[in-house]
């Protein structure tokens, strides 16, 4: 059938069905992209150990401890401290968990190993940090 035949009305309907398609279309596309950069991501960082990547790692475990304990993060100038509202969420929901066993010097004052601490509080920041970054750029 031909939408000329049928008037303006059908053939605004058809361009209309045609827009929402192509939108439903391309906000999926951008979403696998997303979640597959993500996931290659999850999976770079699960290679390393949790002191190969010193620099931004020390850096996010040792800001993080400091902020759960209620002090100033080290390094004020990081760019990352918007994800620092975000993870701190996270990682009392992982304590609650018992995923993370210390998370503030308190924690780590009380255990007998506090390096192995620091360590399972890196190893969950590296692992969820690349799926919270996209969930804050998707969601803003």
């Amino acid at each position: 059938m031909r939408y000329e035949a049928q008037g303006p009305a059908a053939r605004l309907q058809h361009a209309e069905m045609k827009e929402a398609k192509f939108s439903l279309i391309t906000s999926i596309g951008v979403s696998l992209i997303l979640i597959g950069i993500a996931a290659f991501f999850h999976w770079l960082a699960a290679q390393y150990p949790y002191y190969y990547v010193w620099d931004n790692d020390l850096i996010a475990a040792v800001d993080s401890i400091l902020i759960q304990s209620g002090l100033l993060p080290d390094h004020l100038a990081h760019p990352g401290f918007g994800m620092y509202l975000v993870i701190g969420l996270t990682e009392i929901l992982g304590n609650a968990l018992n995923a993370v066993s210390a998370i503030n010097l308190e924690d780590l004052n009380r255990s007998l190993n506090p390096l192995a601490c620091v360590a399972e509080v890196t190893s969950f920041l590296r692992a969820h940090s690349p799926w919270l970054s996209i969930a804050v750029v998707v969601f803003l």
